[in-house]
């Protein structure tokens, strides 16, 4: 059985067959499995308000696709979300598309991550002031399965998992919170649920810095393990 119609004989065979042959395993995949970054697709900060994001290879959509293009976003926009599309010339609602590329984009004004449209995945999320990119966020999904439903619910001292993909802390006082290493490319979402007190976390190995404290209600830690140590790369979470 298959998801698509099975090219039958007649003047239009070659055409349904190229169509089935190029939708009917990214269908399966799609059903299967969430869109996700192989490599590359993070741009840097720059002086202008273009940069050439590293090539990029990827699967929205359950699609192959790669990309070598550079984006250009608008000015002084606080959270432009990035996102790479199946095609280089399909409308998709909401969001601009860098002509003849895979990528598009949209200045949302919340730090909220927005819906990733059909045939599509997240990169990143940029900020732009008086004509430069001041900030690049990694918002990239590394792997083909996530398990969104699992969340690690932490009351008072103790550790953060490395299972769940997202934690909520609830302090009860000045909480000691630790993690250890995850695996390559690992990415780990912390965030503080309610407020009894401080809660500070000390990994294992923190490539940036040493700690990072949670202060108030939604502070937050975007975690990357790499190079053997957890890398905080970003939130409102304090990084020392």
């Amino acid at each position: 059985m298959t998801i698509n119609p099975l090219p039958t004989a007649g003047p239009a065979f070659e055409n349904d067959l190229s169509t089935f042959l190029s939708e009917e395993d990214a269908d399966r995949f799609k059903d299967m499995f969430t869109g996700f970054i192989v490599s590359g697709g993070l741009g840097a900060t720059a002086g202008s308000l273009t940069h050439t994001p590293t090539s990029l290879t990827a699967y929205p959509g359950g699609h192959f696709i790669t990309e070598t293009g550079s984006i250009t976003y608008p000015d002084d926009a606080t959270h432009v979300w990035v996102i790479c599309h199946k095609d280089t010339t399909s409308v998709v609602t909401n969001w601009t598309r860098e002509s003849g590329t895979h990528y598009l984009f949209r200045n949302t004004g919340s730090a909220t991550t927005p819906t990733v449209p059909t045939d599509s995945a997240l990169l990143m999320k940029v900020t732009t002031a008086s004509g430069s990119i001041t900030a690049v966020e990694d918002a990239r999904i590394t792997y083909p399965v996530v398990i969104a439903s699992i969340i690690q619910v932490l009351t008072g001292p103790g550790a953060v998992d490395i299972v769940s993909r997202i934690t909520h802390i609830v302090t009860t006082g000045a909480d000691a919170l630790t993690l250890v290493d995850g695996v390559a490319d690992q990415q780990k979402f912390i965030v503080m649920k309610t407020d009894g007190g401080v809660g500070t976390l000390t990994p294992d190995n923190l490539g940036n810095g040493s700690t990072i404290t949670f202060d108030d209600v939604g502070d937050s830690a975007s975690l990357l393990f790499t190079n053997a140590a957890w890398h905080f790369m970003g939130g409102t979470a304090t990084l020392a």
